[in-house]
């Protein structure tokens, strides 16, 4: 992101603002948040299968809470919705500076 090149991997993290995915302080996606999922999807396509890679999506955070949790399923509701592979995804939350 950010026109940075990430190294070779199949292991790839995915640094958004939350404020992309989530404009209030609820776990409501904002409209523009399943283009952004659509086009990390579509990246994929032509990709062969061994080479695509796992994305984690973080979420900022010192420790778990039901907002998180319910933001993590709002994401992985999108991700289903965009017909993402969803082996290739995870969701979880981990301390970021």
């Amino acid at each position: 992101m950010g026109g940075k090149k990430a190294p070779a991997s199949n292991h790839q993290v995915l640094w958004l603002p939350l404020e992309l995915a989530f404009p209030g302080h609820d776990a409501t996606l904002a409209p523009v948040f399943p283009t952004v999922l659509r086009e990390v999807v579509n990246s994929l396509d032509g990709v062969p299968q061994h080479l695509r890679p796992h994305i984690e999506m973080r979420l900022c955070a010192g420790e778990p809470s039901d907002r998180l949790r319910a933001r993590g399923v709002a994401i992985g509701a999108a991700l289903a919705n965009e017909r993402a592979p969803l082996t290739q995804f995870s969701i979880g939350i981990a301390a970021c500076d």
